[in-house]
């Protein structure tokens, strides 16, 4: 079957309502029913206010795709702003604009397709920021909106970090053990292996970490994190 793309589904529906208000112009003078000045005014309305709505639709997209625009270009500013955390004027300034544009994007406005995506990034604006409390409840609303959502298991790996960040090292632990147990799509193995590591480090069980350490390197996996923990 023919995938129908929505600009096609909607142009199809705009047809088919034109096509009923002609019909109704047409059985309505055939057959006398209605006043002919009332039959063209009901149709003008009919079709003026599809045009209406439509337009309002467009104007919405338009101005929602904007607000994503911003709202990324200045998280990626914000991460380029080469402050850690909050700390400088630049930085706050494309935060609090970052978290302003996904915060009307993730309630809804300009449509469900950008809710998830926006969501998830006000989650990261809150996390890279180091806003534990406020990235953990968006992460979980992205979760309670979209359970089997693309991005689920990158929102569960970015509250264990934040756990691991607030000092909660057994949630943090028990969190990514989880994931190497489920490997949720998107998520590295050998990534949440060398968190949980530097967590059991940070815990004083060095024997466990020293292990996940070693399978990273005897399966091959990808040193990168096994150096980027050590340091730390």
């Amino acid at each position: 079957m023919k995938k129908i793309s929505r600009s096609e589904l909607k142009k199809e529906l705009r047809r088919n309502e034109i096509r009923e208000v002609l019909e109704y112009i047409r059985v309505s003078l055939k057959e006398r029913r209605e006043n002919v000045v009332l039959v063209v005014i009901v149709a003008i309305v009919i079709l003026g206010g599809g045009y209406i709505y439509f337009g309002y639709q467009r104007s919405v997209q338009a101005e929602a795709v904007s607000l994503w625009r911003e709202g990324t270009n200045s998280f990626q500013a914000m991460l380029m702003s080469g402050t850690d955390g909050l700390e400088g004027e630049q930085a706050k300034m494309h935060y609090n604009r970052a978290v302003d544009n996904f915060s009307k994007l993730s309630s809804g406005y300009g449509g469900e397709h950008l809710s998830g995506y926006a969501r998830i990034y006000l989650g990261n604006s809150h996390f890279y920021a180091k806003e534990y409390v406020k990235a953990i409840s968006e992460y979980n609303n992205y979760l309670q909106e979209y359970p089997e959502g693309i991005y689920s298991g990158l929102a569960r790996k970015n509250i264990a970090l934040c756990h691991r960040s607030n000092g909660q090292l057994s949630e943090a632990a028990r969190m990514f053990l989880e994931l190497l147990a489920e490997k949720p799509w998107g998520v590295s193995v050998p990534e949440c292996k060398a968190n949980l590591a530097a967590i059991y480090s940070q815990m004083g069980r060095k024997a466990e970490a020293a292990r996940l350490r070693r399978e990273i390197l005897a399966a091959g996996e990808d040193k990168y994190w096994v150096l980027r923990e050590k340091a730390k």
